[in-house]
C-alpha cells in the first residue's frame, strides 16, 4: 500500500536547530577556555553527527561534539612507497610526550569542574546531561587526529592525507573513522539527488523512530550514522520529485542488494560487517531492512 505523501512530506522536514545550536556554542566555548587544563595543547572543536549533516528529526536529542588533539596523531603509511615511508620519518623523528589518554584525562576533569553532578564517566564519549548551562544533553568524543597517508613525496609534503580520528571504544578497540569526511560526501550526495538525499535520510529515521514505538525494531540497533551510509549507496536516480517514488526506489534497491559491497558514507570503509567494530552487524542491517520493507507494505 506505502505511506501517503503527505505523511512522507512531514516526516522529511528537518527538526528544530536553536536549541541544539545554543548547547554547541556553550560546550565549544567551555571546551575551548583558556583555563582549561589542557589549553596549552593543539586541538579543534567541532560538530559531528545529524545536526551537522542536517539530517536531525524532532525525535533525535543528543549534542554531538568532537574534541580532538592535533598536537600529536595516529596514522596509517599502508599506501606509500618505502621511500615516502622514510620521507615520513625524516619529517615526524620524534614521539609524542602527551597522548590520547592524557587529553582525555584532562578533558573530563575540566568537564566534571564546570558541570558538576552532570558528567558521566566516559565510555566512547563524555555523555553530558542537561543542565541549567547546557539546555540540551550532549556527548563529547575525545580523540586525536588521524591521518591516512597517500603520498609523502618529501620532507615538506605534510599534506598528502585523508584525515580523520581514532578513539576508543568502551571495550578498548581501537576506532578509525572520518566525520568531516562523512558529512562532506553527505552533501555530495544531497546536491547529486536534487536535495532529495537528506529529507529521505530524515523519513527513514522518522519511521525508524516508529518501528521502536512500536516494538518492531530494538532501540540502538540503527543509529543515524549507519541509515545515512545505507542511503549513500543508493543510486542518485532513485531519488526523484516526490517522496513516495523516491521510498519505493531506495526500500526496492536496499532490500535487493548485495549487502556486503554497502561502503560507508564516507567511501573509506564497509558500512556492513560482523566482528567488526566500526561496522553495522549483518544482522542488525537485514532485520532493520526487513522492518522498514514490511512497514511499508502494511501501513495503515
Amino acid at each position: 500500500m506505502g505511506i501517503p505523501e503527505a505523511q512522507l512530506d512531514t516526516w522529511s522536514a528537518q527538526g528544530g536547530t536553536g536549541v541544539f545550536r545554543d548547547t554547541y556554542n556553550h560546550l565549544k566555548d567551555t571546551l575551548e577556555e583558556r583555563a582549561a587544563p589542557y589549553a596549552s595543547r593543539e586541538f579543534r572543536v567541532f560538530r559531528q553527527g545529524s545536526y551537522e549533516n542536517d539530517t536531525n528529526t524532532d525525535g533525535d536529542s543528543d549534542v554531538d561534539t568532537v574534541i580532538m588533539l592535533t598536537s600529536t596523531f595516529h596514522y596509517t603509511l599502508n599506501n606509500l612507497n618505502p621511500q615516502e615511508v622514510q620521507n615520513f620519518h625524516a619529517a615526524y623523528p620524534g614521539t609524542a610526550t602527551y597522548d590520547i589518554a592524557d587529553f582525555k584525562r584532562d578533558v573530563y576533569a575540566w568537564l566534571q569542574q564546570q558541570y558538576p553532578g552532570y558528567v558521566d564517566a566516559p565510555s566512547k564519549a563524555i555523555h553530558i546531561r542537561r543542565n541549567g548551562r547546557l539546555p540540551r544533553e550532549a556527548d563529547v568524543l575525545v580523540c586525536s587526529e588521524y591521518k591516512n597517508y597517500w603520498g609523502f613525496a618529501n620532507v615538506a609534503d605534510k599534506t598528502s592525507y585523508v584525515g580523520g580520528v581514532k578513539f576508543h571504544d568502551r571495550h578498548g578497540n581501537a576506532i578509525i573513522n572520518y566525520p568531516e569526511l562523512h558529512s562532506y560526501r553527505c552533501t555530495q550526495k544531497h546536491q547529486a539527488t536534487g536535495s532529495g538525499f537528506k529529507q529521505t535520510v530524515r523519513i527513514f529515521k522518522n519511521m525508524r523512530h516508529r518501528l521502536i514505538d512500536e516494538g518492531l525494531l530494538r532501540d540502538g540497533q540503527a543509529p543515524s550514522y549507519y541509515i545515512e551510509g545505507l542511503l549513500s549507496n543508493v543510486p542518485d536516480t532513485a531519488f526523484v520529485a516526490r517522496h513516495d517514488a523516491t521510498m519505493l526506489n531506495a526500500l526496492r534497491w536496499i532490500y535487493n542488494c548485495d549487502r556486503s559491497t554497502l561502503n560507508c558514507a564516507h567511501q573509506m570503509s564497509r558500512l556492513v560487517g560482523d566482528n567488526s567494530p566500526i561496522a553495522w552487524p549483518l544482522v542488525d542491517c537485514n532485520e532493520f531492512i526487513q522492518a522498514m520493507a514490511n512497514y511499508w507494505d502494511n501501513w495503515r
